[in-house]
């Protein structure tokens, strides 16, 4: 812009009556100053990541699809894991004799139940 002040100036009229505008004005009283210093740069970040969304969509239809299948998924690994890590930490392994011999289980050492939980945490650390 050569000549011409680099800055607009324009209003925003809310009416408070319109739940849509009282909660935008709401976000406004209550945002985090240190991220959103002013209204100004509030209302920049808000529009340039609604617009970024609206052209990302656009051009991906499948978009909001994916990002709610990762969502599942990252929820249900989540719980997986949480649910089977204490299941595993109790986890004793013991062989099973040949069918010729199956005269009584052999138990496993303290040593090899010891790294047979070692692997088992090792295989949960992929999931987080």
């Amino acid at each position: 812009m050569s000549g011409k002040s680099a800055i607009v100036n324009t209003n925003l009229r809310l009416n408070l009556n319109r739940e849509e505008d009282r909660l935008a004005w709401e976000h406004l009283q209550s945002r985090d100053k240190t991220l959103f210093p002013s209204y100004s740069k509030t209302v920049v970040i808000a529009l340039n990541d609604f617009f970024r969304r609206q052209q990302m969509l656009a051009e991906d239809p499948l978009l909001e699809t994916r990002e709610r299948e990762d969502a599942f998924c990252r929820k249900l690994s989540d719980s997986v894991v949480r649910d089977l890590k204490p299941i595993l930490a109790n986890l004793t392994v013991q062989t099973v004799p040949a069918p010729e011999s199956r005269n009584e289980p052999t138990a496993i050492p303290d040593d090899q139940a010891q790294r047979n939980r070692e692997l088992a945490d090792q295989a949960l650390s992929v999931f987080g």
